[in-house]
């Protein structure tokens, strides 16, 4: 069986409410600046300020609002004896579409088990058109609020943090397990934020 080590907090634990930066998202969304349209899902709840910020030229957003279902779902099989994670998630992100050229999955792997995290890589990686990126976020602190964080886009560079759930104990992926456990998808780039956030994007392999 799969271990995922936890460990203490190296970082200050993120307010409820807290602007990030991102170093990698501004790359992205500039890229867009020719082209036709975009097609981008993401699978937090719906914020008009991301549809603000993306909008900047022909865009198609699809809101998946599925992270609470899909985290209780995926946690709930794997404590189950012969609970098959893999089923769960193909089920609760069997409506996702493909084709797209950015998934926002911004506070989801930090809350899966090992089996969650490459249930949804490799589920995710069907959504993404030739050449499309995945953008994630993951805690290397000891605790994620629970149900996870609601993300939005203030700027390409920023975003607003509003986590309104209790702290549970987080599941600490360095990018060497992440490697092994994300395939079909690849680590692409990855940069250290502050309080303990790692910002990530994954491309197709």
């Amino acid at each position: 069986m799969a271990m995922v080590r936890r460990r203490a907090a190296q970082a200050p634990a993120l307010p409820p409410a807290a602007e990030l930066p991102s170093v990698l998202l501004p790359d992205v969304i500039g890229a867009w600046a020719e082209g036709g349209q975009r097609r981008v899902l993401d699978l937090g709840p719906a914020s008009g300020a991301t549809l603000e910020v993306l909008a900047g030229g022909p865009l198609h957003l699809r809101v998946g609002d599925v992270l609470d279902e899909l985290v209780a779902a995926v946690e709930a099989a794997a404590d189950e004896e012969g609970g098959d994670v893999g089923a769960v998630v193909a089920e609760r992100l069997a409506g996702a579409g493909d084709g797209y050229h950015l998934v926002l999955a911004w506070d989801l792997f930090s809350h899966l088990p090992a089996a969650g995290v490459a249930a949804a890589a490799a589920r995710l990686a069907r959504c993404l058109a030739p050449g499309g990126l995945l953008h994630a976020f993951v805690s290397t602190g000891a605790h994620v609020c629970r149900p996870p964080a609601a993300y939005a886009l203030l700027a390409p560079d920023r975003l607003l943090r509003r986590a309104a759930g209790k702290p549970v104990a987080a599941r600490v992926y360095h990018q060497h397990r992440l490697r092994a456990l994300l395939p079909p998808l690849v680590l692409r780039r990855a940069v250290l934020l502050r309080h303990g956030m790692q910002e990530l994007l994954l491309g197709l392999s």
